[in-house]
């Protein structure tokens, strides 16, 4: 048996993942709440969208078990994201939603439901849509988009458990996202008749009534309303961000386009937003007077930043970027402080690297002993990479870059259960990034190897006998030739093996402990593929070799199966179109 060099080839980097989202704060700054699915350092949580909270440290505010038990395929409302803390911090609102699992064939909708903390009056009756808080904290209205739903638009006081239907099938709506939809005194801004038109709703006693109508020259598709009611910050389709003063009709253009993540301070003098710098690139923070005055820019990073949220006395900002960093900014000085970051954070777990083939996890388990790709953002080099962790225990690391790790799924890992992997980088930060998948003994996964060539096809490869060149039109398996191909998760072996030592070159060899079979499938005629060896791959850590004989007429375009039958009778399969 020959050793081999096994070439892994990474991608492209993968696109930006924003750590904390749903961005708000206290009228004096002094309180910042956001959703994260990642989790404070050394703790137990879960990777689901949880609440934090900032003060003078960080701290879980709300946190859901998932729970895939209740009934139609969806899980419960273990979602939890757009937090809303009122002026004083005293109330905070937030969403929570559901998602469908098992089959892609079930038929379910994503739902989602208006959540409380700091009232009581809501009780068990959640209503359906997402939550917006008013900044006096006294009123909660339920908006937005849901899935295959409409959501239940009304107004709740908060302070007496009064509901006030809104929405009917033709409006009226929050404009955009419906952050900043609310005044002080029951004023509810929302879409008026025509595309250009805002109407300012008051809640009163017996409902809600128009107060004011406002018309626009463009039509926004985000809209802040100050807290007195005084002043309309909005964007257009095409990010133009105007200031309008509703007593006078004046408009203010402040930017002419791009401008994301609109802000307007309590009085209504000041906007906060993110735009692009002016050469292109990442989003930057921007602040400006609503007249138009003293704009200026308020924090840069080559990352950019993808979340924003302003204090309603105007003084302090808070900004989130896609590595995990989180900044608080005194408006007035531009004085940065950094409360975290950067973090790294594990978007996927695969069992090959190559992002342009199919490698999902084959039951949706990994496998102790095997290689894995964590892919993510913002990992940390290779030299700087503190630790990898699966469940609590170290695993190897054999390659790191920014967007992804190569590493060895420890044997001790247990087995048919829910597992955890996180990475930690040199300077440990107050939170870190987990991902959790199911853990299983077998989970058969051809995987790309390349040896002294690139396998172009993005597909699983089969080398020849003497591992001189891969299998090829050019270059066709030979009746009775032995070739080799390269998987994962094919379990326990003998004689066994260390975590992180690779498979003797020389001495006896590490075979799978279960029998393995193999069947070859073009255009519907079975043929079965005798397996000369199952085992770890010598030279190699965490990577199993499997030795097949041609069977007379085989064809690189055959679909591979391969199954191993473990000591119960279960079996376990792995598919590969070879190319």
């Amino acid at each position: 048996m020959r050793t081999v060099i096994l070439l892994l080839i990474a991608g492209n980097s993968l696109p930006m993942f924003g750590q904390f989202s749903g961005l708000s704060t206290t009228t004096d700054g002094s309180q910042l709440y956001f959703s994260s699915t990642l989790r404070l350092r050394g703790s137990d949580s879960s990777d689901a969208p949880k609440i934090f909270s900032h003060g003078a440290t960080f701290r879980l505010v709300r946190e859901v078990d998932r729970d895939n038990s209740v009934p139609d395929h969806q899980t419960n409302y273990y979602m939890l994201v757009e937090p809303q803390v009122s002026g004083d911090g005293k109330v905070v609102a937030y969403t929570s939603g559901q998602e469908c699992y098992q089959s892609q064939s079930e038929t379910c909708v994503g739902q989602y439901v208006a959540n409380v903390l700091g009232s009581n009056i809501l009780g068990s009756n959640l209503p359906l849509g997402h939550a917006r808080l008013s900044p006096d904290g006294r009123y909660l209205v339920t908006c937005c988009v849901t899935t295959g739903l409409l959501p239940q638009f009304k107004i709740i006081d908060l302070t007496t458990g009064r509901s006030s239907p809104l929405n009917t099938l033709s409006g009226p709506y929050l404009a955009g996202d419906g952050l900043q939809a609310f005044a002080d005194g029951g004023l509810l801004m929302v879409t008026g008749a025509t595309a250009n038109e805002l109407t300012i709703l008051r809640n009163t006693s017996s409902g809600c009534t128009p107060s004011t109508q406002v018309n626009l020259p463009f039509p926004p598709a985000q809209a802040r309303l100050n807290r007195n009611g005084s002043m309309i910050l909005y964007a257009d389709d095409t990010g133009r961000l105007v200031a309008h003063n509703i007593a006078t009709g004046q408009e203010t253009v402040l930017e002419s386009s791009s401008v994301l993540s609109p802000w307007i301070s309590d009085d209504g003098t000041l906007a906060l937003y993110l735009k692009p710098a002016e050469s292109g690139g990442q989003p930057e923070v921007f602040v400006q007077n609503t007249d138009g005055g003293n704009g200026r820019l308020l924090g840069n990073l080559p990352e950019g930043f993808n979340a924003v949220t302003l204090s309603g006395d105007g003084q302090v900002a808070y900004a989130a970027t896609s590595t995990g960093r989180l900044l608080r900014i005194d408006v007035e000085t531009g004085a940065t402080g950094q409360l975290s970051g950067p973090i790294p954070l594990i978007s996927d777990l695969q069992p090959c690297a190559l992002p342009n083939i199919s490698c999902t996890l084959g039951t949706g388990a990994v496998a102790p002993g095997s290689v894995a790709w964590l892919l993510g953002s913002a990992f940390p080099a290779q030299s700087e990479t503190r630790s990898v962790e699966v469940n609590g225990i170290k695993a190897p690391v054999f390659i790191s870059s920014a967007s992804y790790l190569r590493i060895q799924i420890p044997w001790e890992t247990p087995v048919n259960q829910r597992i955890s992997f996180v990475v930690e980088g040199a300077d440990p930060q107050p939170f870190e990034s987990v991902k959790t998948a199911n853990s299983a003994a077998i989970v058969p996964n051809p995987i790309l190897a390349s040896y002294q060539q690139s396998n172009q096809t993005g597909a699983p490869a089969l080398f020849h006998q003497n591992f001189s060149a891969l299998v090829s039109e050019s270059q066709p398996a030979a009746d009775g030739e032995i070739l080799h191909l390269y998987m994962t998760g094919l379990g326990p072996v003998l004689p066994a093996l260390r975590t992180g030592e690779p498979a003797p070159v020389n001495g006896p060899p590490s075979r799978i402990v279960n029998s393995m079979s193999c069947m070859a499938n073009n255009q519907a005629l079975l043929q079965q593929v005798p397996v000369a060896f199952a085992g770890l791959a010598p030279g190699l850590t965490g990577v199993y070799q499997v030795d097949i004989r041609a069977p007379i007429g085989f064809s690189k375009d055959d679909e591979l199966t391969c199954t191993i039958t473990d000591s119960t009778g279960a079996t376990y399969s792995g598919r590969a179109s070879l190319p």
